[in-house]
């Protein structure tokens, strides 16, 4: 990630209003992605919608462009030249 910029954990934490939690450790469970209500409890968010609004928050914008530039659009260039 690009220096300057928050981690998750922290993006997270501070959305949720706990500035000093610890940043989230370990890998997510591979089916977490498939919906909000999984995302939330990994996220320690305790419902979807609470998930989905940090999803759509501007901490997080900076965090999936990164993933997206990182992982997403290589993949998505690869699978269209294929």
């Amino acid at each position: 990630m690009s220096s300057g910029r928050r981690s998750f954990g922290a993006a997270l934490a501070i959305s949720i209003g706990v500035e000093d939690a610890d940043p989230l450790k370990g890998p997510a469970p591979a089916d977490t992605h498939k919906t909000l209500e999984k995302l939330g409890l990994y996220l320690g968010l305790k419902t979807a919608k609470k998930a989905a609004t940090f999803l759509k928050s501007q901490e997080f914008e900076p965090i999936y462009m990164d993933l997206y530039n990182a992982i997403i659009e290589p993949r998505q260039f690869r699978s269209n030249k294929s």
